[in-house]
């Protein structure tokens, strides 16, 4: 049989150690589900949702005005495809739209039949635009008024 006298001081330590771990796990599993209810948001803002669905759908889908030739060029505007009746089938929806650009220059200017309401959201974009086979490719700035 091994002697008792030489785990005195091992148990007491392994004691203190055991009580200080199970003091901090408590301490953790106590804060942990405040501190994670705090960065959970159950309220979600839809507000401008639509209207980034419908401006992004504007931009990027090749029904609308992004440039295609074979390939979509998502970002990529087609200046051909800027008339009133292609942006009311795209859209489905009261709208303005105005292509400048970089010097400020308003090149196509096209909006709904009905008025646009006063709480229109509005957003300017950073755009790439060309006409026809894309030979050139310019950048200006898309007004979108939803």
């Amino acid at each position: 049989m091994r002697s008792k006298r030489g785990q005195g001081p091992f148990l007491k330590v392994a004691s203190v150690m055991f009580t200080v771990g199970m003091l901090i796990f408590s301490v953790f599993m106590i804060i942990e589900p405040v501190m994670s209810n705090s960065y959970v948001t159950t309220d979600f803002a839809i507000d401008h949702l639509e209207y980034d669905v419908l401006s992004t759908r504007l931009v990027n889908a090749p029904e609308c005005l992004a440039y295609d030739a074979g390939q979509v060029h998502t970002g990529l505007l087609d200046l051909d495809k800027f008339d009133s009746d292609r942006i009311d089938a795209c859209l489905e929806n009261v709208f303005e739209i105005k292509l400048s650009d970089d010097a400020g220059i308003v090149l196509k200017d096209i909006s709904s039949d009905t008025e646009i309401s006063s709480d229109a959201i509005t957003s300017k974009f950073l755009v790439r635009y060309c006409k026809g086979e894309c030979a050139v490719i310019q950048s200006g700035i898309l007004e979108v008024s939803l």
